[in-house]
Parts: C-alpha cells; structure tokens; sequence
C-alpha cells in the first residue's frame, strides 16, 4: 500500500516538474 502511494507520489512530482522546467524558458524570453 505505501509502495503504491510512492509511486503515485513520484508521478506527480515528475508531473509537476515537467511543467516548472519549462516555465523559466519561456520567462526568460
């Protein structure tokens, strides 16, 4: 049960950083 709250943990915080990666890009500009 905990492994699959990791995993659903990890998704979303590579969800999040998708996003936030891009966005300093596009502020830059």
């Amino acid at each position: 049960m905990i492994k699959f709250f990791l995993i659903i943990f990890y998704t979303l915080s590579l969800l999040i950083q998708f996003p936030v990666q891009a966005a300093p890009k596009n502020k830059e500009t």
